[in-house]
């Protein structure tokens, strides 16, 4: 394991574990991924999936692996944390599809996987964390022939603000490591380049995390759903060029 992957570990288990320095912050980010629209908008596309060969890249304790198992889909989750990964198997046994889920542990770069073995492989606010070209790369190799991509990820299209997002805290709440980088345009330009199709829909100009600490400070989180689902009409619709502004992106990659 590379210095980057121990970090990552490092701080995961920490943030997944009830005593840990990072699990408020932890805490704090499922709470409002789960008012978000865009969060609304990825469990819908994957609900649709049956008796499929899934793999989850980066679930941590993964809500949406197990949900997908309750509707007869065979997963297979990796996560940097071992921790996680046992949270997982205990969620998976309590919900009655232990016999549906896999849990690994490893850098997803790294985990052996065969070749053609999924229809379906998610991140749901994980590839950021990884070495995005090695990543992207795996996914296409363990795909099926018209296989999907789903993934969930912070995005910046702008390196100014880049920039300033690197410089400026917003809010004290927000999990963050030293490794993780929002993606950029060259990342869906590589996707591009190794996916026979990419659609990408933008998320989050007016509900930025930023946005959503102080909604949340005021008790008004419940505004993030109906404004989220504004915003991304807005965004994909209405005014594209606010795409340069997202700070959200839901992709989908067929192979």
């Amino acid at each position: 394991m590379d210095s980057r992957a121990a970090r990552e570990e490092a701080y995961w288990n920490s943030a997944y574990q009830s005593t840990g320095s990072e699990h408020h912050r932890y805490l704090w980010s499922k709470h409002i991924e789960g008012q978000s629209y865009v969060g609304e908008r990825l469990q819908r596309l994957a609900s649709g999936f049956r008796h499929k060969r899934i793999l989850s890249l980066g679930g941590g304790v993964d809500r949406l692996g197990v949900r997908l198992a309750k509707a007869s889909n065979d997963i297979v989750t990796v996560d940097i944390s071992p921790v996680a990964a046992a949270a997982t198997l205990d969620l998976a046994a309590r919900e009655g599809v232990a016999d549906r889920v896999t849990a690994l542990v490893g850098p997803c770069e790294e985990i052996a996987l065969d070749p053609e073995a999924f229809d379906l492989v998610i991140t749901k606010r994980a590839l950021h964390h990884m070495d995005i070209p090695r990543t992207v790369g795996r996914i296409r190799e363990v795909l099926v022939e018209g296989g999907l991509f789903l993934a969930e990820e912070p995005i910046c299209l702008l390196p100014a603000l880049r920039w300033i997002h690197r410089q400026l805290p917003f809010h004290p709440n927000a999990p963050r490591t030293d490794d993780e980088r929002e993606l950029t345009g060259g990342d869906l330009a590589l996707m591009r380049s190794t996916f026979a199709s990419v659609a990408v829909e933008y998320f989050d100009f007016m509900t930025r995390e930023s946005a959503a600490y102080v909604l949340d400070r005021l008790k008004m989180a419940w505004l993030l759903r109906p404004l989220g689902k504004l915003d991304h009409r807005l965004v994909n619709r209405g005014l594209p060029i606010l795409r340069h502004l997202s700070s959200y992106a839901l992709i989908e990659a067929t192979k």
